[in-house]
């Protein structure tokens, strides 16, 4: 059996362990990819050290967008 391939919102190939944005409800989210399913891809969310749980989704991979994970620690290091 194949892997299957995805490709986010503005067409790069995700991965496993690449860090993207994601929606939930109307906010904007960032998580990194945890599992590649046939149709989805689980996007585990990253918090702070504060929170207790981290929660995972499933997305489909045209809903999310690839960015280069330094903005991405740079974005979190400012908000926190």
């Amino acid at each position: 059996m194949t892997k299957p391939e995805h490709f986010d919102r503005l067409n790069n190939k995700i991965e496993l362990g690449d860090v993207v944005v994601f929606p939930i409800a109307n906010n904007l989210y960032i998580g990194r990819i945890t599992k590649l399913n046939p149709k989805m891809v689980k996007v585990e969310e990253i918090k702070d050290k504060s929170s207790r749980w981290k929660r995972e989704y499933n997305k489909y991979s045209v809903d999310i967008v690839k960015v280069p994970e330094k903005d991405a620690i740079v974005f979190l290091l400012k908000n926190t």
